[in-house]
């Protein structure tokens, strides 16, 4: 069997928005996977019929930064045409992807620096998958069939990265960050360092990979293409954050970690947009209440003494009938006279 250099590149259905646009930055990203955002837990459903329906609209998908004073509207998926006249809808969209301004539109890009992209857990309803092409570097760009029988297997993992000196927003850059990898052996989990003339392109002995699975797609042409996915585990964010280090000499890691961290700007937040207004409530709640209870007070007090009397005197005197009755003193009404002696 002939083999022919492999190259990741982004999802296939995203080339002609990438390779279009004018930005270099936008199309730097053809050489580097995609991550995409969902905002419902049927996100594989979604995922599955965007594909099957219109799969060039893929990169709608494509998460952003958000926060949810200014959450991102989900997708509105594209309706789908009965099976017999899939091919024909397929058609008709692109062609009025051709013909259309707004969706021969490119990614945006901004001079300036970019928010930070913060993944949020799946109770809030956001789920990610990271998704590429594995090709052949032949005319065309033909995706790699994976030969599971020759043990071969398609997989992705995670890395941190760790701003060095003088540093604020670490990239993939050697120079403003040391990268380290999740290792997950018999003697534990951690994070090793990546080191080596190679760097990030090889994987580190021990490194904890993540499953990637295979989509299928029909492009506007009628080929069949694939793209490899994978979902991000968002949820073991509190297991990346607990482990510790691996080297065996201290590291950048160990070092980032011995000065006190900076205040989170978070708490200033949740302070100011939170916790002062709820205790300002609560004040506000007890001072009204406690204004209402001084005017009972006041009530009571200046009630004349004729309204509590009468229902005294009628306890007293129930009490004092019932004391009667019960040493059977009284005969028709009327108390009985003592016995003589």
């Amino acid at each position: 069997m002939e083999h022919h250099p492999l190259q990741w590149t982004a999802p296939s259905p995203t080339w002609p928005a990438l390779t279009g646009s004018t930005d270099v930055e936008v199309r730097r990203g053809f050489s580097r996977p995609s991550l995409l955002r969902f905002a419902t837990d049927t996100f594989m459903e979604d995922f599955r019929s965007m594909l099957d329906i219109d799969p060039m609209r893929l990169g709608e998908f494509a998460a952003r930064p958000e926060t949810w004073r200014g959450a991102i509207p989900p997708v509105a998926p594209t309706p789908a045409a009965p099976v017999f006249a899939r091919a024909l809808q397929r058609k008709r969209l692109a062609s009025l992807r051709r013909t259309s301004p707004a969706a021969a539109a490119t990614p945006a890009s901004s001079t300036g620096p970019l928010p930070v992209l913060k993944l949020y857990q799946p109770a809030h309803q956001r789920f990610y998958l990271v998704i590429a092409n594995l090709v052949c570097q032949l005319p065309g760009l033909p995706d790699h069939t994976i030969e599971a029988g020759t043990e071969e297997k398609a997989t992705f993992v995670l890395r941190r990265l760790l701003p060095k000196a003088g540093i604020q927003r670490p990239t993939a850059d050697p120079a403003t960050a040391d990268e380290y990898a999740f290792v997950a052996d018999s003697g534990g989990q951690g994070w090793r360092q990546v080191t080596g003339p190679a760097g990030g392109a090889t994987l580190v002995p021990g490194e904890d990979q993540l499953a990637l699975f295979h989509a299928a797609y029909t492009t506007e042409e009628g080929r069949r293409r694939k793209v490899l996915a994978g979902l991000v585990p968002v949820s073991k964010r509190d297991a990346y954050l607990g482990a510790a280090s691996r080297d065996d000499q201290p590291s950048g890691m160990a070092a980032a970690s011995s000065p006190p961290p900076p205040p989170d700007p978070r708490f200033t937040l949740l302070q100011k947009q939170v916790t002062h207004p709820w205790r300002q409530i609560i004040a506000r709640a007890a001072a009204a209440e406690a204004i209402q209870r001084a005017a009972h007070d006041v009530k009571e007090s200046d009630a004349p003494s004729a309204f509590r009397w009468p229902m005294y005197c009628a306890v007293s005197t129930i009490g004092t009938k019932s004391q009667l009755m019960s040493r059977d003193s009284i005969t028709d009404g009327r108390p009985k006279k003592p016995r003589p002696r």
